[in-house]
């Protein structure tokens, strides 16, 4: 397992492997039908049969995202029936509708954080901003007044500092105005 900013709870039982989320973690677990491996979060639960996967659940989000990099998941929620994963799928729970949405999505984006790259795609300034104030451990004051259609998508793949990204990003999206630090 490796986490982000997540405070964890890994709980080792007789009939189970469990771990309470809260942020975001990558698992790669080794299959074992005596012990199953299950994520729980908030408002879902994740019951893994072999895999490896990324579950992005912060308590402030208005949403929990599974992605499965390979194997095959299990993706409950007290509302709905279970869902199974295939390889490259995201299931997003709106927590606030309980609505689930099921999509394609290229795994190597959404695991980058694993290896230190921070890659953007179709993203809100406000996800943007969210996720580096995560990473940096700092508050970025954002109160500005983004238009919440505009999206962006932005690669951050060698290492940069805060400072370097947000530089970056003033060169790139000139009608973006940037926050203070």
């Amino acid at each position: 397992m490796r986490s982000s900013a997540a405070s964890d709870v890994y709980k080792r039982q007789k009939e189970n492997r469990v771990v309470a989320l809260d942020g975001e973690a990558y698992f790669s677990v080794k299959k074992d039908d005596a012990k199953p491996f299950i994520v729980e979060t908030s408002q879902l639960s994740v019951k893994v049969l072999g895999t490896k996967f990324n579950v992005k659940a912060y308590a402030n989000d208005a949403s929990i995202t599974t992605t499965l990099t390979s194997g095959k998941v299990e993706v409950s929620t007290q509302s709905r029936p279970p869902q199974t994963l295939k390889p490259n799928e995201r299931l997003t729970y709106d927590k606030s509708t309980s609505d689930i949405e099921i999509s394609t999505v290229d795994t190597v984006d959404t695991n980058s954080w694993v290896k230190g790259k921070i890659i953007f795609t179709n993203a809100t300034a406000e996800e943007i901003f969210r996720t580096l104030e995560r990473r940096y451990d700092t508050v970025i004051d954002h109160s500005a007044d983004f238009s919440a259609p505009r999206r962006y998508t932005v690669k951050f793949l060698k290492d940069e500092n805060l400072d370097e990204m947000l530089n970056i990003l003033a060169v790139s999206y000139t009608h973006l105005t940037l926050p203070t630090i």
